[in-house]
């Protein structure tokens, strides 16, 4: 209800099927952003059947020309982006949704994809909820993927703005220390 958009990747989608559209009582949905370099998203997903409820964008590189027609029929943008040798740039993106007036981005998606975001440094907040579970294992999934750093003295370091509890979880809210330079960075 509070950004401008939010942003999830094609494993996203393919694991939780999500609707991402608020479900506050009068609240407003935000712009739906999906990442899907290849066009793996089925246009059986659910977030394409409710286009009616706000603007979905669709940044794409190798799309069949076939589906971006069955997605634009259906009143979904889909946008060819340039890549990296990651995936889809986020630079770009974060460019491209800049031009639409999109500045309150929340990225909702899985590992890749933050792990992306944060090693580009294009992050600049996070919320973080905390459970009192342990997962451990020499194979557990870790929130943010990516390249990571190789010391903690090159770690992305922020500010913890608020800590709040939300039943048995904690919630905190960070500030990053490169936040605030008002452009895209990462290039």
């Amino acid at each position: 209800n509070r950004v401008d958009a939010v942003l999830v990747g094609t494993e996203t989608v393919l694991k939780d099927d999500p609707l991402l559209t608020c479900r506050i009582r009068g609240g407003r949905t935000p712009v739906r952003v999906l990442l899907d370099r290849r066009g793996r998203i089925p246009l059986s997903s659910i977030v394409f059947s409710t286009v009616g409820e706000g603007p979905i964008i669709v940044y794409t590189a190798q799309m069949k020309a076939s589906r971006v027609k069955a997605l634009r029929e259906r009143g979904i943008e889909v946008r060819r982006i340039r890549t990296t040798r990651r995936g889809l740039s986020p630079q770009a993106v974060l460019r491209d949704l800049a031009q639409k007036g999109i500045h309150h981005l929340l990225i909702e998606g899985g590992g890749t994809i933050l792990g992306t975001f944060f090693d580009s440094r294009l992050v600049d907040r996070a919320v973080v909820f905390v459970a009192p579970k342990i997962v451990g294992g020499k194979n557990a999934v870790g929130p943010v993927l990516g390249k990571g750093v190789a010391s903690m003295g090159k770690a992305l370091e922020g500010t913890v703005r608020k800590v709040r509890r939300t039943g048995r979880d904690f919630c905190l809210e960070v500030v990053l220390s490169e936040a605030g330079e008002g452009k895209i960075r990462g290039e």
